[in-house]
């Protein structure tokens, strides 16, 4: 994984291996309310996980969490305050 602009790039390798879990977890998405109709073939071939797929997301918890620990740190970076005022340290 490299980044990019501060845009993640995942290398080919780890896009495989992300449509490798996503094809695994396929049979229990595909209960799910509003799963889209099509093969899996299809499902997996216009998706790009972990950041879109063309079902529900099962990496999206994964990718937030990141972007939360991002926004803090930038926000350390920057000197910023918690809802206390006191300096974000950590």
């Amino acid at each position: 994984m490299e980044e990019e602009n501060n845009k993640i790039v995942f290398s080919e390798e780890e896009k495989e291996r992300y449509k490798k879990i996503l094809k695994e977890k396929l049979p229990e998405l595909k209960k799910i309310e509003g799963f889209p109709l099509g093969n899996d073939e299809d499902i997996l071939s216009l998706s790009d996980p972990p950041y879109y797929t063309a079902c529900p997301n099962p990496f999206i918890n994964e990718f937030i969490k990141k972007w939360e620990w991002e926004k803090h740190i930038s926000h350390h970076k920057a000197g910023m305050k918690d809802i206390e005022g006191n300096l974000i340290t950590e």
